[in-house]
């Protein structure tokens, strides 16, 4: 692997989300293959030896301020894609008072290894997101599986549903709102959130805040998520 160049001391200020990061290593002799707009989530499991790390990058959200978790995954979507990444890793998470710091690294994947790595995700899992606003958010009520639960913000649920059973999800909200999830032979994982959140990598994250809907959430988002939430 090419050695990489450290970068230290180096802020992005990216207008589109007025969201401050480092980039913390990046690779000086990669050249961009093609322009990108995926961002996938790097399980774990994966062999990484033979793949260059284009760009690490080094973050953070206050939970008092109003930039989100949403903005700094947007924010490294959009710079990764823009040096030739489209996947990456969470190396580390760390809380700091009201602060929240996170470090990811970031690769490119060919369709082959993309779809190596999609095997290793675990297959009829369903998870259930707390708000991303820790101080200005707050619990939700809700019913999992017959079951009465009180999710906190930055807290997720997490269930390991069978092939040919359903889970099924509940929000207390005024309006209420279910979703049914059905266990299926290779079902890839399956994220909610009860206050709903779009990410990508040309717009602004947008939260929504209607009482009693139930959102899906993108997969990359939530994978990123469960590693900075605190699972209930």
């Amino acid at each position: 692997m090419k050695k990489l160049l450290m970068i230290s001391l180096l802020f992005f200020s990216l207008s589109s989300y007025a969201q401050r990061f480092d980039i913390v290593e990046r690779n000086p002799n990669y050249v961009k293959q093609k322009d990108l707009v995926d961002f996938e989530f790097i399980d774990e499991h994966f062999d990484l030896s033979g793949y260059e790390k284009i760009v690490a990058f080094q973050g953070c959200t206050t939970n008092s301020g109003n930039h989100t978790l949403a903005n700094l995954f947007n924010s490294y979507w959009k710079t990764a894609n823009s040096l030739g990444a489209n996947a990456f890793t969470v190396d580390e998470v760390k809380n700091s008072s009201d602060t929240i710091y996170v470090r990811i690294s970031a690769y490119y994947l060919n369709e082959e290894a993309l779809e190596k790595n999609f095997k290793l995700y675990p297959r009829n899992m369903v998870y259930v997101l707390g708000d991303l606003l820790l101080l200005r958010g707050k619990s939700r009520k809700l019913t999992f599986n017959g079951l009465d639960r009180v999710l906190a913000p930055h807290e997720y649920i997490a269930y390991q549903n069978k092939v040919g059973e359903y889970v099924k999800v509940e929000n207390n909200g005024f309006l209420g709102g279910k979703v049914d999830v059905f266990g299926q032979p290779g079902r890839l994982p399956t994220f909610l959130s009860l206050t709903g959140v779009e990410v990508n990598a040309t717009t602004t994250a947008k939260l929504s805040f209607k009482a009693g809907g139930i959102y899906p959430v993108d997969l990359n988002f939530g994978q990123f998520l469960i590693r900075i939430f605190n699972r209930q």
